[in-house]
């Protein structure tokens, strides 16, 4: 079987999911093959869309919280989107054709439109799945010839239904991360690797998301607010943000470790107690198959604050405001262990390790059946 993978680069999380299927399904009797999907429709386009996406997650979030609403609703920006997308949609054809797949998956909204609008014009015939990488529901992944949806939570079912999906098409599996996020770590073997103890609570910074600024503006405060503490803070390709921890760092007498880019991300959520984050849908995802609760920061409004809306609701996470106690809030979490047993809790129950195989399961049944939409 064949299977083609369409993600797109405006955000990690986006290509991190399709990594995690390409490697599931090809481990497991499929030849995947995965694309960008904005790039392949139009690389010039593709490539503003990305940027802009980023700009504005950036630097003017307010912008970018209004965008994310009105694109969900039946307003002038919704429709310019639909009707770019099946412009752009076009241009896939000819790659889809010639990889003549047995199986289409998509990871973002944009590409499943665009290849929506190819189907419903009778160009393709191959089967969609759709894989929604947010723990809210927005109408702009809901394309209408997509023969299923693979969402994070049951929460999003009835909304979804409610904007017209039927519920069967509906598949609450939870988002795809890759098998590593599910190893066990000898936890006593990775302190004694870091030079940590295990008497004291180990706080984990996923700071390459944040600006420079602020990332170490909070933790200066952090390492003020608690000395009953122990830090891993990870800055990815950012050297300019992890020269500026580093002289933080190395003033002061908390025990930590810093990285800079690292392959080994579920190594050090299974180490940690507590995860600060931007709520990403990919990167919470990947605490909640550590078990990881989280502490979440900066959310930009829409996804990420749905995102965190999420977590709070279900005592997995404690969502940070702007206010200069998120310090002090993070410190007393760190070192309350019965409430970070309850989120741990919380995040064990909250189980994905079966996403893929139940994805996999689906889409083996959709292609038996030798009809899509």
């Amino acid at each position: 079987m064949k299977l083609l993978i369409f993600s797109a680069a405006t955000g990690g999380g986006h290509d991190q999911a399709a990594r995690a299927i390409g490697e599931y399904f090809g481990e497991n009797g499929y030849e995947v093959q995965i694309l960008d999907g904005l790039k392949e429709a139009n690389k010039l386009v593709g490539s503003v869309i990305v940027n802009s996406y980023r700009f504005m997650a950036r630097h003017t979030p307010a912008v970018f919280g209004g965008l994310y609403k009105w694109s969900g609703d039946d307003t002038g920006i919704s429709r310019l989107l639909k009707s770019l997308n099946s412009s752009m949609g076009r241009q896939l054809l000819s790659v889809i054709n010639v990889e003549q797949p047995d199986l289409i998956i998509t990871t973002h909204p944009f590409i499943t439109d665009m290849i929506s609008s190819i189907k419903k014009r009778g160009l393709i015939s191959a089967p969609i799945i759709c894989v929604m990488t947010d723990y809210g529901p927005h109408a702009a992944w809901l394309a209408s010839h997509v023969d299923a949806f693979i969402t994070a939570t049951e929460d999003m079912t009835a909304p979804i239904v409610e904007l017209g999906v039927p519920e069967n098409k509906i598949h609450p599996y939870g988002i795809p991360v890759r098998k590593s996020f599910f190893m066990d770590f000898d936890r006593a073997e990775i302190y004694k690797e870091l030079g940590f103890s295990e008497e004291k609570p180990t706080v984990l910074l996923m700071a390459g998301s944040f600006g420079v600024k602020a990332a170490i503006d909070f933790c200066e405060a952090l390492i003020k607010s608690a000395d009953n503490m122990q830090l891993i803070v990870i800055t990815g390709n950012n050297e300019s943000l992890r020269e500026s921890f580093q002289r933080l760092l190395s003033g002061c007498s908390i025990t930590y470790k810093l990285l800079g880019f690292t392959t080994e991300v579920h190594k050090y959520m299974q180490a940690a107690d507590l995860l600060i984050t931007k709520p990403g849908g990919l990167t919470v995802s990947e605490a909640l198959a550590s078990n990881l609760p989280l502490a979440v920061f900066d959310a930009i409004p829409g996804q990420e604050e749905d995102n965190a809306d999420f977590l709070a609701r279900h005592c997995m996470g404690v969502k940070l405001g702007k206010e200069s106690c998120n310090a002090k809030i993070v410190a007393e979490l760190a070192n309350d262990a019965e409430r970070l047993a309850q989120m741990k809790a919380a995040c064990a129950a909250f189980d994905s390790n079966g996403t893929l195989p139940k994805m996999k399961a689906l889409a083996d049944e959709i292609i038996s059946r030798g009809e899509s939409i």
